[in-house]
């Protein structure tokens, strides 16, 4: 049997959740994941079809089997050159890459750089490898496995019953998975369950009346709910978070946050990245600085479209939205430092606190970077910035 004919992909594919930016996510990491594994098929498996080893066995007679258990992850070819080979060669029942995002502190890769599309995330997959040791590491139990690459004489010697994630943690414990750190997949992770502390520290200790807008699970108030006393309005378009918010926050509204019209004021305001879905960002900001009690804030995030690797992707005449990031595909309106000053100022508020979110950059980031500002043509703080996070008061 040739390499290429013993390596079988599944993704275990669970019940689409009604979330745009989901179902987007879902087609990208698709689209891209059949594209890096090639000349390997993937195919798609409902879930409930792939619980045990006898429905694994039954499917496939390749020496390698990989187990995607999670939609929203892209593996490079990478991890099709390096994980199989590495399985031949030693004693292992199953090996896992490493992850930029983990429940599991030890599936983490070292990451040396940030990267905000697929083009910087290739890059510093590259960078890790040819950096690294290329040592295994020994894995633990855990309770999710987003990808794990199987040696199939390994399942010969198993219960046909038993159930897979059962069987990734008995060989866990036994010492029989290992992780390759230096070989980066990507997973997007579960954005709308971000904390978002970095708001909740722009927060007047006095604001004790807060609304926020777009407040997805409620997460920012149930951080905010621990720290301090607090009533908590929210804002969400989407049923489904909304009806989980509300089990959180004091009151939920389900609507387009321009057709409420509150019937008291706030201590503050928080717009989490939201200003950029907006289609008419004043009147909504304008809407919402009525609603300030007079030294009342505005506190809010956007993403900065001035940032070197939306600016690079441009001049290489690329422009592709992605699920979450600088260009999530839901973003209608983008802005700079420049654009965002004036509409604030436009809707009657005034920035007193700016922080500019600055990661260091590749090192292709680096060089563009460089080259634009040595030819006299790049605003490097705006080249450098990824994210503008601010504090308004009314002017």
């Amino acid at each position: 049997m040739s390499n290429k004919a013993s390596i079988e992909i599944f993704i275990r594919k669970r019940p689409s959740v009604e979330v745009e930016e989901t179902l987007f996510s879902h087609a990208f990491c698709h689209n891209y994941n059949s594209g890096f594994a090639k000349p390997y098929p993937i195919d798609e498996v409902d879930a409930n079809s792939l619980k045990t080893v006898d429905d694994l066995l039954s499917l496939t007679t390749a020496e390698t089997l990989v187990i995607i258990d999670d939609q929203e992850i892209i593996l490079p070819s990478l991890v099709y050159d390096v994980l199989p080979q590495a399985l031949k060669e030693g004693n292992w029942s199953a090996l896992i890459p490493g992850y930029n995002l983990s429940e599991v502190p030890a599936q983490r890769a070292v990451m040396p750089y940030p990267y905000h599309n697929v083009r910087n995330f290739l890059e510093v997959v590259e960078y890790i490898w040819q950096s690294g040791r290329h040592s295994i590491q020994l894995a633990e139990p855990a309770t999710a496995w987003p990808c794990i690459f199987v040696k199939k004489s390994a399942l010969d010697k198993i219960s046909p019953e038993m159930s897979l994630n059962t069987l990734w943690n008995l060989w866990a414990s036994e010492g029989l998975i290992g992780i390759v750190k230096d070989v980066l997949v990507h997973r997007f992770g579960d954005y709308y369950s971000a904390p978002r502390t970095d708001l909740i520290e722009l927060l007047p200790k006095s604001a004790h009346h807060i609304l926020d807008v777009g407040c997805a699970r409620g997460s920012l108030g149930k951080t905010l709910k621990k720290l301090r006393p607090c009533y908590i309005t929210g804002v969400e378009l989407n049923p489904v978070m909304a009806d989980v918010a509300s089990h959180v926050y004091d009151k939920v509204y389900n609507l387009p946050v321009e057709n409420i019209s509150f019937k008291s004021q706030f201590d503050a305001i928080i717009c989490g990245d939201v200003i950029e879905h907006l289609r008419d960002p004043e009147c909504v900001l304008s809407h919402l600085a009525q609603s300030l009690t007079p030294k009342g804030v505005l506190i809010g995030t956007v993403p900065n479209t001035g940032h070197w690797s939306i600016v690079m992707d441009l001049a290489q005449g690329r422009f592709e939205m992605i699920p979450v990031g600088l260009l999530c595909m839901s973003h209608i309106r983008f802005f700079t430092e420049t654009e965002l000053r004036v509409l604030l100022a436009k809707s009657g508020l005034e920035i007193d606190v700016l922080d500019r979110d600055s990661p260091p950059p590749t090192p292709n980031g680096e060089r563009f970077i460089s080259t634009l500002i040595s030819a006299g043509m790049g605003d490097e703080v705006s080249l450098r910035t990824s994210e503008l996070r601010f504090r308004a008061r009314k002017n």
